[in-house]
């Protein structure tokens, strides 16, 4: 039997929220990249950004950051939020189409063995589940021995004249990764 969680946090998609406009050009503000951070000897592997879309990476500080709008709300164990200081790196990503981005990269965190629930100690830990008609957000977990990882994914429909989320399209879609550094289960173990 398969059972499907949902978490709603209604205050994650503003219905004014306009978003900036993204340029991929100016090298003062932007950093294209292909590939993951790596952590030596992790043992937490991530999968290499999405190729087919041009990364930028994000201050997880900025306003306009995914994680300054998850930050306090990405794992949770018996349904409750875990309240843990998660760093990690950020990317973005904009595409004027709906492309394969979700459906490729999901495809592949499965194969390594990401999950959006895991057991732990006799009930499970569970990542943020959220979406709508301007976008969503979701996200992955991985543990490997006394280590964790989280990715968290969203995407948003903005309008390619206003730069406001919409949920009429055409619309382009903003995506965001936010990756966590690695996190010792025994910080997991004490917020339990």
């Amino acid at each position: 039997m398969i059972e499907i969680s949902l978490i709603i946090q209604a205050i994650y998609f503003p219905q004014q929220k306009a978003i900036p406009a993204i340029s991929f050009t100016s090298p003062a503000t932007t950093r294209p990249t292909t590939s993951t951070p790596q952590e030596v000897d992790s043992g937490v592997d991530v999968p290499p950004l999405y190729s087919k879309l041009k990364w930028r990476e994000v201050n997880t500080g900025s306003n306009t950051s995914l994680y300054s709008d998850i930050k306090n709300n990405i794992l949770y164990y018996k349904s409750e939020v875990l309240k843990l200081n998660i760093a990690g790196q950020e990317w973005t990503a904009l595409e004027d189409k709906d492309g394969e981005f979700e459906k490729d990269y999901e495809q592949e965190l499965i194969k390594n063995n990401w999950s959006s629930e895991l057991p732990f100690n006799e009930d499970r830990l569970q990542t943020i589940n959220a979406g709508g008609p301007i976008g969503g957000t979701w996200g992955y977990i991985k543990i490997t021995g006394k280590k964790m990882r989280i990715i968290v994914l969203s995407m948003e429909r903005t309008s390619p004249k206003t730069g406001k989320l919409t949920d009429i399209c055409p619309c382009n879609h903003v995506y965001h990764i936010f990756i966590s550094n690695v996190i010792p289960m025994t910080e997991i173990e004490k917020s339990t």
